[in-house]
């Protein structure tokens, strides 16, 4: 995987993402992800290298939670809508780069733990 990664610059735009949080009307975050299989086995519950994980999903419920929520369903759902059109391209641009950035430090470490 290392030299694919480190010889292909638009390895990064080629990967399509698949993950998932739970959002609840109570506000309770839950940090537990389900990754799923890919063509290239990434380690094992690895949130260095989901844009999802080290980005996403913690963006998205700071803007969902950042005020008090009712107990209702259709109001978080709205929130959630309204946050995901809230986040600019530059941010999601900046997400990219950072998870290219991320990639290349695992392919030199050789797959192994970083931080």
């Amino acid at each position: 995987m290392g030299n694919r990664v480190l010889n292909d610059v638009g390895f990064h735009k080629r990967i399509l993402f698949s993950d998932e949080s739970t959002f609840s009307t109570n506000g309770l975050v839950s940090s537990q992800h389900c990754r799923k299989d890919g063509p290239i086995l990434w380690p094992p519950r690895s949130p260095y290298l989901t844009i999802l994980d080290f980005h996403l999903w913690g963006r998205l419920k700071q803007i969902v939670y950042r005020e008090p929520l009712e107990n209702d369903e259709e109001q978080l759902k709205t929130r959630i809508q309204n946050a995901v059109k809230s986040l600019s391209i530059e941010e999601i641009r900046n997400s990219f780069n950072e998870f290219r950035a991320r990639i290349e430090i695992c392919a030199e470490k050789g797959g192994a733990l970083f931080e």
